[in-house]
């Protein structure tokens, strides 16, 4: 199962859709966070590993959810041929 969720967690259209979703989120969670600072450009108080945390998680999510769906329908596929 390990290496079929690999294959689709690979795949380019699910790594894109993971990319999609990273930016949208991902930057909406990173103005909710973070905005104040950078309407104020206060680079020196912005935390960069939040700002990569948060467009990361999004696309880690995307893609698990979008392989184990993926996965899911594979079995069900070959349980009903």
């Amino acid at each position: 199962m390990q290496s079929t969720f690999m294959k689709f967690a690979l795949r380019p259209a699910t790594v894109k859709k993971g990319l999609m979703v990273s930016l949208v989120v991902g930057t909406v969670l990173n103005v909710i966070n973070q905005g104040d600072l950078f309407i104020y450009q206060k680079w020196e108080s912005l935390s960069f590993f939040k700002l990569f945390l948060t467009y990361v998680t999004p696309f880690l999510v995307s893609v698990y959810s979008t392989a184990t769906a993926l996965v899911n329908f594979a079995k069900v596929e070959k349980y009903n041929t």
